[in-house]
């Protein structure tokens, strides 16, 4: 569970970093496969250990509280991610291993301008349990490392890079009404971050001893606590309508004179704040904006043991207090909106056997599935980012593959 470790990991799956500054992606906390699936629309349909990521109040929905079982386990729950170009980068280079990687990236058609070269490696072991006859809990452990770069065609020589590595620990509280029509969760995430964001020039990429030497001289080496609050509630009806609403990285902190990457201004911005040894005060992952998220969703069934799940869900709320902002402001609109539906198999109340799922994510496919059998579980998705700066789209695919074993 070192976060540096990630860091070089990722340097040799990749042979990259990641975009420094790179105001088009939005920032975000652990993304769920399943939830990614079906366009991360999970806010309201929250009900695995997932909620973690997505709404704490769905801890309390793991099992329907008459059925659900003392203790649930997901281990490792360990996925790894990737995109188009990273795929299209590596088949170019390691077919001519002895070009230098700026050539391979100028003379490869294709691999053009601040489209990121991508990876992921998220685990989460995780157990659920009930400690009173209404209430519920998770305990688990995480690590969530994303490594991207751009290295534009224009100058092949520099990488702009943006690494970020996230481990720690998690804790959360749920309580539930005797119906479990209503929930409410809260839960706390401690977070030990490694942070490198920077251009460098694209050679060192494959110099091992080159890369530790400017992540241990240049990174961000921080410690945070996120709090994060959620509400569930269904509406008495056959197709179970629900309404869901959490709050992520309620404020710890704030930080003045923060660059907006998305208005390109100067602001105070307050959500999850990190202390530490901070090399780069410039750096977009010294603190996690609030996040305040608001979803819908409804299930009707179309047969005895098959249902369809629909959800639409806000992302990235914001609050304007004076000159202060809760959450960051500028958000496309298009990239706040969150859509999806998902066909469910067997009793909708338990966890499905084999689910497949559909959406939009920031106005981009997604598409999963799951499959389930005892003691184990796959689950896979693809879907499209919206890394442009305007409001026109610009689409980076990725896909993500999760493997849990189930106790």
């Amino acid at each position: 569970m070192q976060p540096r470790a990630t860091f070089y990991i990722f340097i040799f799956l990749s042979l990259t970093l990641a975009q420094h500054l790179h105001a088009e992606e939005l920032q975000e906390n652990f993304l769920p496969t399943r939830a990614m699936g079906m366009g991360n629309a999970f806010t309201a349909v929250a009900n695995d250990e997932n909620a973690a990521w997505s709404n704490p109040a769905g801890v309390a929905r793991a099992r329907k509280h008459r059925t659900r079982n003392f203790f649930l386990g997901r281990f490792p729950n360990v996925g790894l991610g990737v995109n188009n170009k990273t795929k299209s980068f590596y088949q170019a280079h390691s077919g001519n291993e002895s070009t230098s990687l700026a050539d391979t990236v100028a003379e490869t058609e294709g691999l053009d301008n601040d489209t990121p070269y991508y990876a992921n490696l998220q685990a989460f072991p995780v157990v659920l349990f009930d400690y009173a006859r209404q209430s519920a809990g998770a305990f688990g452990l995480y690590i969530n490392s994303n490594t991207s770069s751009v290295i534009e065609t224009a100058t092949p020589d520099q990488a702009r890079v943006r690494t970020v590595s996230d481990a720690g620990a998690l804790t959360t509280v749920s309580w539930t009404n005797r119906t479990n029509r209503l929930n409410l969760g809260l839960q706390f995430r401690y977070i030990k971050r490694y942070a490198f964001e920077d251009n460098i020039p694209t050679e060192e990429l494959k110099d091992k001893a080159a890369i530790q030497s400017r992540i241990s001289d240049s990174s961000n080496q921080t410690q945070g606590l996120g709090v994060d609050f959620g509400m569930m509630f269904t509406f008495a009806d056959f197709w179970f309508p629900t309404l869901g609403v959490s709050v992520l990285n309620l404020p710890t902190g704030c930080k003045e004179d923060y660059l907006n990457p998305h208005t390109q201004k100067r602001e105070t911005v307050c959500g999850t704040t990190y202390q530490g040894q901070i090399n780069d005060s410039e750096a977009l992952s010294v603190i996690d904006p609030m996040d305040i998220r608001v979803g819908i969703s409804i299930m009707p069934r179309v047969g005895r043991k098959l249902a369809l799940r629909f959800a639409l869900d806000a992302h990235h709320i914001y609050v304007p207090v004076g000159e202060t902002t809760y959450g960051l402001s500028g958000i496309e609109p298009q990239k706040m909106l969150h859509a999806g539906v998902e066909l469910v198999t067997g009793n909708p109340l338990k966890q499905s056997p084999f689910t497949a799922r559909v959406g939009m994510n920031q106005g981009l496919l997604t598409a999963g599935a799951s499959i389930q059998i005892p003691y184990f579980a796959i689950d896979f998705a693809t879907y499209g980012v919206d890394i442009s700066s305007t409001s026109s789209q610009v689409e980076d695919r990725r896909y993500v593959t999760t493997i849990t074993g189930l106790f």
